[in-house]
């Protein structure tokens, strides 16, 4: 994922979590962390850990106006500072948890994608096998020549073709040995 979306992306993730902030006021839900947690949850697995931690971020901030005393930031009972924390280490393990999980998931994807790219490769060569099998069936000599090294080196040949071309290694000496012998 480029960075130009993922940035969107955890922009998109942040306007969704203070909307879904502004809606649990509105309509004082008793346990907003459920539906900020869940939202978290999807602005990871859709974009990444940064999304993730900027959801994260606003889940905090909200939880920690809800939970404060008269919505005051700062004030709080010793039983809402506790679920406060418990809200902090949730969302952090949340992000770890399920930001690891997509990258695994991501990678597993990956290593499928070249799983089946390797394997298209090995029925391509398979099919060349087989071409090559056909072709040696029909001729005295098939041979695989290199006009870079000027080398050959022979798939399949009779004997006779073997005998002839023994001593060789230029692919040149050995086409033009070929060309003055057409008994072969």
């Amino acid at each position: 994922m480029d960075k130009n979306l993922k940035l969107k992306g955890s922009i998109v993730a942040g306007i969704i979590q203070i909307l879904a902030c502004i809606i649990v006021y509105k309509f004082n839900i008793p346990n907003p962390n459920i539906v900020l947690f869940v939202l978290l949850s999807a602005s990871i697995v859709q974009f990444g850990y940064f999304a993730g931690i900027t959801s994260g971020v606003i889940a905090v901030l909200y939880s920690a106006f809800f939970f404060s005393t008269d919505h005051s930031w700062i004030f709080y009972t010793q039983i809402n500072r506790d679920k406060l924390i418990v809200i902090v280490l949730g969302v952090i393990s949340n992000i770890i948890i399920v930001g690891h999980l997509q990258k695994a998931n991501r990678q597993a994807v990956h290593k499928i994608a070249k799983l089946e790219s390797e394997k298209e490769q090995q029925e391509k060569i398979g099919e060349l096998n087989a071409t090559t099998v056909a072709l040696s069936d029909i001729y005295t000599g098939v041979f695989l020549i290199n006009l870079v090294t000027d080398t050959f080196v022979p798939i399949k040949a009779e004997d006779a073709v073997i005998k002839i071309l023994d001593g060789y290694s230029s692919s040149q000496q050995a086409i033009s040995i070929a060309i003055k012998r057409p008994q072969m």
